[in-house]
């Protein structure tokens, strides 16, 4: 009986070894893939980085806030000082229903 069992589980073992063996160059093939669309990735993260460090992209004229609204944006910074700030906010103030 034991003898019948072993010869199930190795001819099991090898049907499912050459499936197994067809399915790597594919995994492979993902793995490539994968590694390259990160590499990709990397390089254009790195590109935009250095756009950004290197400054060489900046807009040469300032764009300055016109008198009355850079007023009113100063105005409501310092009103946002007359109020405390909450140890909590609840939340029925900021969605309907409660969030629930």
């Amino acid at each position: 009986m034991k003898h019948v069992r072993f010869s199930m589980a190795f001819a099991a073992l090898l049907s499912v070894t050459p499936a197994a063996y067809a399915q790597e160059p594919a995994a492979a093939a993902d793995a490539a893939a994968l590694e390259a669309e990160a590499l990709e990735s990397g390089r254009s993260t790195a590109a935009w980085l250095d756009l950004q460090v290197g400054n060489s992209v900046a807009l040469s004229a300032t764009r300055p806030m016109p008198g009355e609204v850079a007023d009113q944006v100063f105005s409501r910074y310092v009103k946002s000082f007359s109020h405390p700030i909450p140890v909590e906010f609840a939340r029925d103030r900021f969605i309907q229903g409660g969030g629930q």
